[in-house]
This record gives C-alpha cells, sequence and structure tokens, in this order.
C-alpha cells in the first residue's frame, strides 16, 4: 500500500506541476535558432518541447543512439541564453559524470541530491534540472526528487528509455509517469549504429520486432552457438586477442552475470600475460558486494566470518562509524561480532542499522591490467565505475593511471573496492557506446527484452553475440522482465477480476437458464400427463362387456400364483 500511495503522489505532483511555469523561450526564438542546426525531427521536436512548455516536469523518452546528449546541449545553450542556472543528476556517480563532461554543468548523483540540506538562502527562480538515465530511478528516489523540486520550484527535465533495464528496486517510477500524462518528447531515430545490418537490426529489436532483429544478426553472421561458459568465454578471449591494441581499446565485452563476466577476464588476462602485455603481477584483496538483498542484510545467519560491513550512517549508540569497514569475527542467532580496523570489538544486532556488506576476495592485477573502481569515494575523488591502467607495481603499492591522466598509488596491503574493467555485466553497460561489441549470452534469468536491446544497442560498427543456444535466445529475448508499478499490477488485478465477474455471470445466467429450462420442460409433461389423464378411457367406456376384462385379470393373478408355488419345490 505504501508503494501505491507514494506512485499516486508521485502523480499528483506531476500534474501539480502543469501550466505552473513560464515557457523557457518562445516558439520564434527557438525556431529561429534550430533553423540553422542540423538536427533529426525527434531532436528538434524534443527542444522545442522542452522550451516552450509551461510544464514544470516533463520528460524525453530516447531510443538507444538516438542523439539525446547532442540534444541536451542545444537545449542548455537556449536556456543557459534565457538566463537559467542547469545542473545534472544521475542514478549513478559514472553516469552524472559523464553528463558533466558532456555538457559542461555541474553534475552529480540524484542520491547526494536528496540527502544535501535545502540551502538557507533563496534559490535562483530560474533552475532546470537534467536528470539522465531516468528509467534507472527508484520509485522512492523520484518521489523525494519530485517533492525537492516542487520545494525548490525547478523544473526537471528526465532522459531516459522505459525499453531499457530498470532499477534493480521494484517499480518503473519514469513509465509510469509517462502513462499518467507527463507531457513527454520522443526520439525514435537511433543515429549510433553505423553498418546497415546493424541499423536494421537494432531498430526492429527497439521497437519490438525481436524475431526479425535476430533473423537480420543471424543472416549477417552474427550470433555464434557455443553450449557452456567456459567454451564461450574462450571463444570471446579468442575475438578479443585476434584485434589490434586500438581495436581492443574500442571493444566491450559484456556477459549477463559476473560469473561470465569473470570466465571472461580470466581467459583474456590469461592470453595477455602470454602476449606480454600484462607483466610485474601482484596480488591485493578486494571488496566484493556480498549477494544479499536488504531483507537477507537483517539477519545475522545470512553472514559468515570475514564478512566485511560498512554502516551508511554512523550509530553511535552502537559505536558504528559511517563509512567504517568492520570484519565479522563471529555470529550468534540475533547478533554479529564486529572488529574494527582499530582492534575494537561491537556485538550489533544487523536489523538495527543501514549498511552495505562485502566479501573478501583475493584477484591478481598486472602491469598493463585495465581496472575500475567499484565505489565511490569523494574524499580520494573516485567514482564507482571509473576505469584506470595499472602503470607500475613497487613493492607494497601499485600506480594507477586514470583516463584524464591523472596518477596515483593504491596500497596492495590494504582491501581494495576495485575488479578488472576487460568485461561489463550488460546492466551495467547502459549508457556506454563501443565500436564493437561483444556479447556472452548464456539462457539464464538476465537474457530477457531489455536485456538483449542494451546488449546489442552498445555497438556502432560491429556485433558479434554467443549464445548457448539459439532458440532459447530467440523464446527469452522476447520476453520482457520488465518491473511492474503498483498502478499497473492494481489494473491487472482489476481486469482479471473483471474477468471473474464475468465468467461467473455467465456460469448463473447458463445455470439459470438450464434451471429454467429444466422447469419449463417440467411443468410441460406436467400438462401433458393431466391432458392425458382426462382423456383416458374407462371401463365402462370400453367395447367390450365388463365381466370379460375382470376375467383376464383373474387369469393374470392365477398364473402369478402357479409359478409361485412351482418355485417353492
Amino acid at each position: 500500500m505504501a508503494a501505491l500511495n507514494r506512485e499516486l503522489d508521485s502523480i499528483r505532483l506531476v500534474k501539480g506541476g502543469k501550466d505552473k511555469q513560464k515557457a523557457i523561450a518562445t516558439s520564434e526564438t527557438v525556431e529561429s535558432y534550430l533553423e540553422k542546426k542540423e538536427l533529426t525531427e525527434g531532436q528538434r521536436k524534443a527542444i522545442a518541447t522542452a522550451l516552450t512548455t509551461t510544464d514544470q516536469f516533463i520528460a524525453w523518452q530516447g531510443k538507444a543512439g538516438a542523439g539525446k546528449t547532442y540534444a541536451l546541449s542545444e537545449y542548455r545553450q537556449i536556456a543557459q541564453g534565457q538566463g537559467y542556472t542547469i545542473k545534472g543528476y544521475a542514478p549513478s556517480a559514472a553516469a552524472a559524470q559523464v553528463l558533466a563532461e558532456e555538457l559542461g554543468i555541474e553534475s552529480t548523483t540524484v542520491a547526494r541530491l536528496l540527502v544535501s540540506p535545502t540551502p538557507e538562502e533563496e534559490k535562483p527562480r530560474k533552475q532546470i534540472w537534467i536528470v539522465d538515465e531516468a528509467g534507472l530511478l527508484s520509485a522512492s528516489d523520484t518521489h523525494a526528487l519530485l517533492q525537492r523540486a516542487t520545494e525548490e520550484r525547478a523544473r526537471i527535465l528526465f532522459v531516459g528509455d522505459t525499453r531499457q533495464l530498470s532499477a534493480v528496486e521494484a517499480g518503473n517510477p519514469f513509465k509510469s509517469l509517462q502513462r499518467a500524462g507527463m507531457t513527454t518528447a520522443y526520439l525514435n531515430q537511433s543515429l549510433r549504429q553505423k553498418t546497415e545490418y546493424l541499423k536494421k537490426a537494432v531498430d526492429k529489436i527497439s521497437s519490438g520486432e525481436i524475431a526479425q532483429g535476430i533473423g537480420i544478426l543471424e543472416a549477417n553472421g552474427r550470433i555464434t552457438e557455443v553450449e557452456g561458459r567456459d567454451e564461450r568465454a574462450s571463444k570471446i578471449a579468442i575475438e578479443y586477442m585476434s584485434l589490434s591494441s586500438d581495436e581492443r581499446s574500442k571493444t566491450l565485452i559484456l556477459a549477463g552475470t559476473n560469473l561470465e563476466r569473470e570466465a571472461i577476464v580470466e581467459k583474456i588476462r590469461s592470453k595477455l600475460k602470454k602476449e606480454g602485455t600484462l607483466r610485474q603481477a601482484a596480488n591485493v584483496e578486494r571488496l566484493k558486494t556480498k549477494d544479499l538483498t536488504s531483507v537477507q542484510m537483517r539477519y545475522a545467519h545470512n553472514y559468515q566470518k570475514g564478512d566485511v560491513v560498512m554502516p551508511l550512517w554512523d550509530y553511535k549508540h552502537q559505536g558504528l562509524k559511517k563509512g567504517e569497514l568492520y570484519t565479522v569475527t563471529n555470529q550468534g542467532k540475533e547478533s554479529l561480532t564486529l572488529l574494527s580496523g582499530d582492534g575494537l570489538t561491537v556485538n550489533v544486532d544487523p536489523a538495527k542499522f543501514h549498511k552495505a556488506v562485502y566479501e573478501r576476495q583475493e584477484i591478481e592485477i598486472a602491469v598493463g591490467d585495465r581496472i575500475r573502481w567499484t565505489k565511490n569515494d569523494r574524499r580520494l575523488g573516485r567514482t564507482n565505475g571509473q576505469e584506470f591502467t595499472v602503470t607500475g607495481i613497487e613493492g607494497n603499492r601499485a600506480i594507477i593511471a586514470s583516463q584524464t591522466g591523472k596518477t596515483e598509488q593504491i596500497n596492495l596491503t590494504q582491501a581494495q573496492h576495485l575488479d578488472h574493467a576487460l568485461a561489463s555485466t550488460t546492466y551495467s553497460s547502459q549508457g556506454k557506446t563501443a565500436h564493437r561489441v561483444l556479447v556472452a549470452a548464456s539462457s539464464d534469468r538476465t537474457l530477457s527484452q531489455e536485456s538483449f536491446y542494451v546488449a546489442a544497442s552498445r555497438a556502432k560498427y560491429n556485433l558479434q553475440i554467443y549464445v548457448e543456444d539459439k532458440e532459447k535466445l530467440l523464446t527469452k529475448a522476447q520476453q520482457s522482465q520488465a518491473k511492474k508499478n503498483p498502478l499497473e499490477i492494481l489494473e491487472e488485478q482489476h481486469q482479471e477480476i473483471k474477468r471473474k465477474l464475468h465468467r461467473d455471470l455467465a456460469e448463473i445466467y447458463a445455470s439459470t437458464s438450464l434451471n429454467r429450462e429444466s422447469q419449463r420442460q417440467e411443468a410441460e409433461s406436467k400438462r401433458e400427463l393431466e391432458k392425458a389423464s382426462r382423456k383416458n378411457l374407462k371401463t365402462e367406456d370400453l367395447d367390450f362387456p365388463k365381466e370379460n376384462v375382470n376375467f383376464e385379470l383373474e387369469q393374470i393373478e392365477k398364473s402369478e400364483k402357479q409359478a409361485i408355488r412351482r418355485i417353492k419345490r
């Protein structure tokens, strides 16, 4: 019920923002500016809608690769020219960083905005929040964001795609708000794919014609059937190693699960070491997010000795500090014993505080390795998903260089939030683009219409898919796993109740009709019997004498008695 109320209130906030703002620019100003620009019809309409609407909250619903970023840059220029302050927000730090770099605007995560205090000084009345990757927003964050924007009188332009993967949490608020009538502009022309076969295939897949899209890919030799996870990993490793250094840097490798991703990384790193690209290896302990739901985190029996717990807030009454790492040393029925970095021991109830839980895993890194951070660290300027290259290893320290050229050192004796970056999961690839994409598509629960669309639409020139089973690919890629919103579920339940009611009424009507027919037939039979009874002839009306009838009856009775006597003998 709480989820339904939240969705209804989000819709109320959006509808409450209808016709509450002045247009950013006049139609004449927009047309004059855009007539000199090379834009698709969808881009042109999206920019015009966002600039001339009087609604506080609007959306751009766009296909993968539809040129949303370029359209946003043009929108930004006009809006800033009209005196508006523009800020960018996204569900992840990596997406926020990309938004900042591509649009040149101050950007951060939605989560950070929501926990930041509302400024005491009056906010500028003319402010716009661009929220990228809106399809990945959770229902709770979307609701809180709408509340915050309403309070600060900020416009919001939500940008995303409901056809791609949504947030891990339940619900798909971006879709819900569009269905509820939020002003939406559509960018349906994909500009990313540069080869003819790939463009046709992705267009078919994005429009829901999955079988036709797969058919185009298969006809062009883009789908290879390889049974077995290790075998698929080997095939992808061979394909990757056949590329030049420049081609490798423009290649994105995707897998549905972390298990498959790790198998691919292992195969490729083995070959890179033999090639000499990787050298001077060292081991480091990494902190890998433990696969626990928020509910499972509340129970002590789901933890093991050696697990690492990181409180998300300060909990002074339990002796826990935000961001500190605590190691599980003992596990009770309802409590955990935690050891802090400075050697202090605390006993805690895991149900009483919010936390992240990790397990320790030793991995090898080497000079030449591509590595990525797996957790944000503002103090050190690290962003989840940000990649870097290991350029040297000196004793217990590794020297790393980011893509911008920044260098730093990491301590190999301390557990780190990092992982190999050679391959990604399909889920984490949203927002990425590459010249070449290699996909490992096993027939597990991660394969769906949404994940297949995301994987296929990352490529610009070349796509190669390695599948466990082509028939299963065709089946699962046509099955949607899109999250349903509470209102959708309620509507489905309502429709099911209506269908059941119609079935029940039909059965009652049929039963009543049968009863009526039965009663009618019974009454008809009764009338016929009564009619026949009235017409029945009496013995005195017969043509032959009454004594003859009596004689016949006496003869029958006599014969019956004789038969009984014979039986008794």
